[in-house]
């Protein structure tokens, strides 16, 4: 990979300073994380060929609702953020184009929670089939499906749970909305050797390593 800054409005080729940074996913503001690189009035700011957006925000809850509490910003803010994803989103599946049909190669927008029915809606009924066997299962969801915003480092588990879903939302939005281009790549528990999926990592073993034939990630979590 390469670190770019601005200079002049343009992106330069430059050398980190530190050997480590910490990333800001946009929090509160910008949930999505893409207001360095996107303005809702010109689209991307950087001459981007694929943007890949990922959403794993969760709607608000519904019960326990009190009258005058904070909840009402909760509500305002979530409105905001629908309304932001909305246009990022009609941005990436129209492109530069006005009218049908629209020029969808721009990106894609990935939302954590979508099973593979939905996802591949398109496809055959034999290619939804098998991915709905090969895939998470709703249920296999639970333990990350209530994630509060993280403060603290994620167990092992909770971690490679995250990062499977994450790789199959990918990988079937992906092939779902463009077969020809992105061939489905499933995930493959012998190749990302994840805890909690039959491989036990050590105090100094990273929390994703590749197998030892596996010298490449997918096509899909390359992409993402």
């Amino acid at each position: 990979h390469h670190w770019y800054r601005y200079q002049d409005g343009r992106p330069a080729s430059v050398k980190p300073p530190f050997t480590s940074i910490h990333l800001w996913d946009g929090s509160l503001y910008d949930n999505l994380g893409i207001e360095a690189i996107y303005n809702l009035k010109r689209g991307l700011k950087v001459d981007v060929d694929f943007l890949l957006v990922s959403d794993a925000a969760k709607p608000i809850p519904i019960k326990n609702f009190r009258p005058f509490s904070w909840h009402a910003l909760t509500i305002n803010m979530y409105q905001a953020q629908m309304l932001r994803q909305q246009i990022v989103e009609d941005y990436i599946e129209r492109g530069n184009s006005t009218k049908p049909p629209f020029d969808n190669t721009r990106g894609r927008y990935i939302r954590y929670g979508n099973m593979p029915d939905m996802l591949l809606k398109q496809q055959s009924q034999a290619v939804r089939k098998d991915a709905a066997k090969r895939a998470l299962k709703p249920e296999d969801l639970e333990p990350i499906a209530h994630i509060l915003p993280l403060t603290s480092r994620l167990k092992p588990q909770t971690f490679d749970l995250l990062f499977r879903h994450g790789f199959e939302v990918t990988d079937f939005t992906l092939h779902g909305q463009g077969p020809k281009r992105f061939p489905l790549a499933y995930y493959n528990a012998e190749r990302w050797q994840l805890a909690g999926i039959g491989a036990k990592r050590t105090k100094k073993q990273p929390a994703l390593a590749y197998s030892a034939d596996a010298t490449q990630p997918s096509r899909s979590m390359a992409s993402s």
